[in-house]
């Protein structure tokens, strides 16, 4: 029979690769990385968890059959970080204020929503694409250049206007 305290505590976080939600161990947590691909996690609350899987169980809809393939790119203005999708990077970037295109990944709208699921917890108050410079995010965004090199040449290889 359980007792009180016999269950062991585990943490919801999402696979920032994958998107994959798991629950691990918090002693699994170190250096939040996955402990299954070794990509970043994102913590995600109680209740951002129990919606994310309550929209996975009933996600019965079938995925858009031709998504728009772009690029998530993060661009950075002072202490802020912008992660938007955009099929035409370069036009984006004189589009809005920044310092930097700081990366940017193949991607579609999906990658963009996984993203800023992924980074919640820094997203800058009312905003819906902005977010505070973390260690976290820049270590992530340290990740994506180093895998797919400076942002405008994603573009670039997808065949894009970048």
């Amino acid at each position: 029979m359980k007792q009180w305290g016999d269950e062991t505590p585990s943490v919801t976080v999402r696979c920032m690769s994958s998107s994959r939600l798991q629950s691990i161990d918090p002693v699994e947590l170190k250096f939040a990385l996955c402990p299954h691909c070794h990509e970043p996690i994102a913590l995600l609350s109680a209740e951002l968890a129990a919606r994310e899987a309550a929209e996975e169980a009933s996600a019965h809809v079938a995925p858009r059959e031709n998504p728009k393939v772009g690029v998530v790119y993060y661009m950075r203005f002072g202490d802020r970080i912008k992660i938007g999708f955009t099929e035409d990077l370069r036009a984006r970037a004189k589009q809005i204020p920044n310092d930097e295109v700081v990366a940017a990944e193949p991607g579609t709208m999906s990658l963009e929503r996984q993203r800023h699921l992924a980074f919640e917890s820094d997203r800058v108050e009312g905003q819906r694409e902005w977010f505070d410079l973390t260690p976290r995010l820049a270590f992530h965004m340290a990740n994506v250049r180093d895998k797919h090199g400076a942002p405008f040449r994603v573009g670039r290889t997808l065949g894009l206007a970048a």
